[in-house]
């Protein structure tokens, strides 16, 4: 049996190596504690990873120190032979990476959110303000591209997820101007990012309509063009209700239900997936026949 408090003394070492991709201001003093934590969640029963990786993303620990310390911890039972620890960890850390990724990117539109409204409220205070003083008009309207400006990049962030695969998340609407931003956002992150898969999650769009449609298959087939896929995720019954009641045809985008399905997707594409081992493959590893990691 592995004992516990090595298993932390190895969660904690490993977030000390990446401590330099955490967030804000989370103090390497932490680390230990977090690491303590980490092993409590592979380790004891729970329901429900969503609430605890939140607080955890929300304390400023990044998605790449949690999975360093899931590999350490994984690793530590396997050097041990400790073959039902390693299935449990192994299982546990499937669920933790997708508890993870859902809470990073609630955090991202949350921020988002907090962004565009704080600047929809600039705007208008500014225009407010060249009313009453119209001597000074020429600066007010510079201003007010700067604020457009940072509003456009703000709709269409590219988020890279894994190597090769990157996530835009929308939210709102979606007119000409907007997706014509889209499209150039995608298509500059594609080339610089070398990604061969774009997942768009439309969980966060208020309405989909054929304006929308035809910008997302533009979209695709630009995207198509340097080689890459589009997967399309988010969409509820109402908007799939609609695009049937429109007689819209996507099929040139693959179409999933969620993003973790879409995750899943983009990563199997590239001959990897997230997946439990089994005590055979351990065994195997031990053998010096096979290598085990939480993606292959």
């Amino acid at each position: 049996m592995t004992d516990r408090n090595d298993l932390e003394r190895v969660a904690g070492a490993a977030l000390r190596r990446r401590a330099f991709t955490n967030r804000g201001m989370l103090p390497p003093t932490h680390l230990a504690d977090m690491g303590r934590e980490l092993v409590g969640l592979l380790l004891d029963p729970q329901e429900n990873l969503d609430h605890p990786a939140a607080r955890m993303v929300a304390r400023g620990l990044s998605f790449v120190s949690a999975q360093e310390a899931g590999l350490a911890v994984q690793q530590a039972a396997l050097d041990a032979a400790d073959l039902p620890m390693l299935a449990q960890v192994s299982g546990r850390m499937a669920t933790l990476i997708a508890a993870w990724h859902k809470a990073e990117l609630d955090g991202l539109r949350r921020e988002q959110e907090d962004l565009r409204e704080a600047v929809v409220r600039a705007l208008a205070e500014q225009r407010e303000e060249s009313d009453r003083q119209r001597l000074a008009a020429e600066r007010s309207q510079q201003e007010q591209d700067r604020l457009a400006a940072l509003v456009t990049e703000l709709s269409a962030p590219v988020i890279p997820l894994y190597d090769g695969i990157l996530v835009l998340p929308l939210i709102g609407s979606i007119d000409t101007r907007r997706a014509q931003d889209v499209m150039e956002n995608v298509l500059e992150s594609i080339s610089r990012h070398q990604a061969d898969s774009l997942i768009i999650d439309i969980t966060g769009v208020a309405m989909v309509d054929t304006g929308v449609v035809q910008h997302l298959l533009q979209t695709a087939r630009a995207v198509g063009l340097l080689g890459a896929t589009v997967v399309l995720v988010g969409i509820n019954p109402e908007i799939a209700q609609t695009i049937t009641q429109l007689g819209l045809v996507i099929t040139e985008i693959i179409t999933l239900g969620t993003l973790q399905e879409g995750i899943v997707y983009a990563l199997r594409r590239r001959g990897l997936s997230v997946q439990a081992i089994t005590a055979a493959s351990a065994a195997a590893a031990r053998q010096g026949t096979a290598r085990l990691s939480l993606w292959r």
